[in-house]
């Protein structure tokens, strides 16, 4: 990587998601600490985990070091759950979160911008090793539905933001 920061990569798996994706990097960014990017996925990319299955979607891969979050508009094909929102791989440093649930009826692009960060965030704090979090504001906490979603916030409680101040790459982006 280069620098202490730790780097999160939005990946978007479909080309009509694009703008969607450098909103919500946009919104991160104001979030967490870290260098983040939106990305394309490659088309002929490598799968990082035979756990992760985008229904007919090409395989998640990690850019370098740092974090990978893939956003897709098919459902996750997580056995026990259904119709995650996401799902991380800690082992891998890859998350994928679905944009299939989030959709607000009727559609308002900055309500789908702010709960994809939530997830996204959420996800890669999982990626980082933090649990679900029992404080209901917190980024961590766990969203059994839609409406949890939209009542938690954005940010990480100070506990969660405790745990991840540890790591070593969590700083700045200078």
């Amino acid at each position: 990587m280069g620098s202490n920061i730790m780097r999160l990569d939005v990946q978007s798996m479909e080309p009509s998601q694009d703008r969607l994706v450098r909103a919500v990097c946009a919104r991160v960014r104001k979030v967490v600490p870290w260098s983040v990017k939106a990305r394309r996925a490659e088309a002929d990319s490598a799968s990082v985990s035979g756990a992760i299955s985008i229904a007919n979607g090409p395989p998640v891969t990690p850019f370098d070091e740092g974090i990978t979050v893939a956003i897709t508009t098919r459902p996750l094909d997580i056995p026990g759950l259904s119709l995650p929102f996401g799902y991380a791989f800690p082992d891998e440093r890859v998350a994928v979160v679905s944009i299939l649930g989030l959709v607000p009826q009727p559609y308002r692009a900055k309500l789908m911008e702010q709960r994809l960060c939530k997830e996204v965030i959420h996800e890669a704090g999982h990626v980082l090793g933090l649990p679900h979090c029992m404080n209901e504001t917190c980024v961590m906490h766990y969203s059994q539905a839609l409406q949890d979603t939209d009542a938690k916030g954005c940010s990480f409680c100070p506990q969660c933001a405790l745990e991840l101040s540890k790591l070593p790459g969590i700083g700045r982006e200078a």
